[in-house]
């Protein structure tokens, strides 16, 4: 599943479809946010400047649901290396009622280097110019720490999840 927001970068979409090709992935389903609800809460896509738990909410989390109806778990690439809530990180979890499986939780951003070059794997291009972390385009920025690859996320904000690794109990109430 590839949640397309309608904000992606150019890259990251290019990348993704590199990566289907290069791999000769089957399946791969690119999920938009409803339009009907987009028109509705987003119909100029400025909802980012002004409420950015509700832009994720519309565009990654509500259309998410949807997407994982019928399957009892799926599969994310977190890591602990991104800090944050994520430093605890379980391999598994049971949330919104289906399991959450993390594989990579326990590497490194070293093992992940290690795995791209000896399956000779492509980066996606923006991690050379310091975005080790990549989302939304109005919401990302190049890492401002080196030492917190998500840094460049949200910036400026309290904001460090879209909410798709959120309990619903937890989520913000957007709309």
């Amino acid at each position: 599943i590839f949640l397309d927001t309608g904000m992606h970068f150019p890259q990251t979409l290019d990348y993704r479809d590199e990566l289907i090709e290069r791999l000769g992935l089957t399946g791969v389903r690119s999920i938009p946010p409803n339009e009907t609800e987009r028109k509705v809460l987003d119909p100029k896509s400025q909802l980012w400047k002004t409420d950015a738990d509700a832009c994720c909410a519309l565009r990654k989390v509500r259309p998410l649901a949807p997407a994982l109806e019928g399957f009892t778990a799926w599969i994310t690439g977190r890591k602990r290396f991104h800090g944050g809530a994520r430093m605890s990180l379980p391999v598994f979890e049971f949330a919104d009622g289906r399991f959450k499986v993390n594989p990579l939780a326990n590497w490194t951003a070293e093992d992940v280097d290690l795995m791209v070059k000896q399956r000779n794997l492509p980066r996606h291009p923006l991690v050379a110019q310091g975005y080790p972390s990549i989302g939304c385009w109005p919401c990302t920025l190049p890492a401002s720490d080196p030492l917190d690859p998500r840094s460049g996320r949200w910036a400026g904000q309290a904001k460090t999840e879209c909410g798709l690794h959120v309990e619903k109990a937890e989520r913000p109430r957007v709309f």
